[in-house]
């Protein structure tokens, strides 16, 4: 009986990486069950794409325990616009300038704060109709105890919302300043300047002057309001205050 020869075979070998291409390599196998394929070089097959921007929404409101955190800068304010503005936007806030009241979702808010100490010792008019929205990176929600209230750690079991402006970090301990002038039929006139210097730590120093007849019925010249206000607030390291507010008006 004749034997027959083997038959050679063919086999496909494959190499591949994370960013090559598959490439093959064929060799024909004899009688050995091994086969050296030599080197393999892949061939650069790699793609580039153009840079990828993700965007998405920004979280209106958190909590952080019993403060409610607003991010001022998801509600868009045109140029210019002062904490009025602002407060018009953000849902849950309601401000009424015939009584001067302030809620947010129903609860009376009782003062308006900057970075943790009192504004005009918590005049709401005057911070919402002076203080520049643009200042504002967060506005926090939440039950203010009282200088009493911190000192004998017992609570009066009353609820005393305060809104609390934090100003953004790239104005920490700057000074900035503010000007508008208008001018209108009737001899109307409108002039308003600020000075604001405020800091993360509570010390807050606020200068505000407005000369105008802008809402008067009268065009006698001298029928003008003018009126000067000052707010300094300091927190020495023991943890003394020391507050001066103060409202001129002729």
């Amino acid at each position: 009986m004749r034997r027959r020869p083997p038959r050679s075979t063919q086999s496909r070998s494959s190499a591949a990486s994370d960013v090559y291409k598959r490439q093959s390599v064929y060799r024909a196998l004899e009688d050995s069950v091994s086969v050296n394929i030599g080197t393999v070089v892949l061939k650069d097959d790699d793609i580039q794409i153009s840079e990828v921007t993700i965007t998405g929404k920004l979280q209106e409101v958190v909590m952080e325990g019993d403060t409610t955190v607003i991010n001022a800068a998801a509600f868009k304010t045109r140029e210019g616009a002062y904490l009025e503005d602002l407060v018009k936007r953000v849902p849950g806030l309601v401000y009424n300038k015939k009584d001067n009241s302030l809620t947010y979702n129903g609860q009376p808010i009782s003062e308006i704060n900057v970075n943790g100490e009192a504004f005009f010792s918590g005049d709401k008019k005057t911070a919402l109709e002076n203080l520049p929205a643009d200042l504002i990176s967060k506005l926090k929600v939440y039950d203010k105890k009282s200088k009493e209230e911190e000192f004998t750690g017992i609570s009066s079991g009353e609820k005393k919302y305060v809104l609390d402006l934090q100003t953004k970090d790239e104005l920490n301990k700057t000074w900035l300043t503010n000007a508008t002038v208008g001018y209108g039929n009737n001899q109307k006139k409108d002039f308003e300047g600020q000075v604001n210097y405020f800091s993360k730590d509570g010390d807050n120093l606020s200068f505000i002057a407005q000369s105008t007849n802008r809402y008067q019925n009268s065009t006698y010249k001298d029928n003008i309001n003018n009126s000067v206000g000052m707010n300094m607030t300091h927190k020495s390291v023991s943890y003394t205050h020391l507050t001066l507010p103060t409202i001129y008006s002729v």
